[in-house]
């Protein structure tokens, strides 16, 4: 299974619930972070580090999961940034809600699915290079806001937007898994004798 937005609100709601984090709009918020942050996050790019492996044709990655995604970093990050916006301390329901987030932030990217091309490595194993997945916290946060067009208090575009920094920031941490696999070059065949059957390969100066 992939990640999904969906999926990710669900997990979100479901921790929510767990931890007595239960209000009106519980849901939309859940909602909003789940599929408004995964919208901003499925789909992109990232680089990898490959081999030792064997060349030299291209070969295919796969893997399943990210790594180094640490639910509890993503939530003492909501909750820094929302102590600065808000100038209080930590509440209970705040840790409650930024714990649920960044729990179920670990979970779901523990389902991403990565898929990558390489070359000229066609066989061997490849990770993906920390600090290479192209996400952007201002990003994720806007589409977190436009996620819930009921949410209009003044707050709201912040708080957003610290969901937002705190999912990309775990991003820029982290890694992942792949095996590439194609097809090895073919067997040299013994070079005819005679003429030259590939002429003109090259030019006499």
């Amino acid at each position: 299974m992939p990640m999904t937005g969906p999926t990710f609100a669900a997990n979100i709601f479901q921790e929510f619930t767990g931890a007595g984090f239960i209000g009106t709009d519980s849901i939309n918020l859940a909602n909003a972070i789940g599929i408004g942050g995964m919208a901003e996050i499925v789909g992109k790019a990232f680089d990898t580090t490959d081999g030792p492996g064997t060349a030299a044709n291209p070969g295919t990655g796969a893997g399943v999961g990210l790594t180094l995604v640490v639910g509890a970093i993503v939530s003492l990050q909501i909750q820094q940034e929302i102590v600065i916006l808000t100038g209080l301390p930590p509440q209970p329901d705040m840790i409650s809600m930024a714990d649920a987030i960044g729990d179920s932030f670990e979970t779901e990217t523990g389902l991403a699915l990565l898929a990558s091309s390489h070359s000229p490595m066609f066989a061997g194993p490849a990770i993906i290079t920390p600090g290479s997945i192209a996400v952007v916290g201002a990003d994720i946060g806007d589409s977190i806001e436009s996620a819930a067009p009921t949410f209009v208090g003044n707050d709201w575009p912040d708080f957003a937007g610290a969901f937002g920094n705190a999912l990309a920031d775990s991003l820029l941490l982290a890694s992942g898994n792949i095996t590439v696999t194609g097809v090895p070059p073919g067997t040299p065949v013994a070079f005819p004798l005679g003429p030259n059957l590939i002429s003109p390969a090259g030019v006499l100066a």
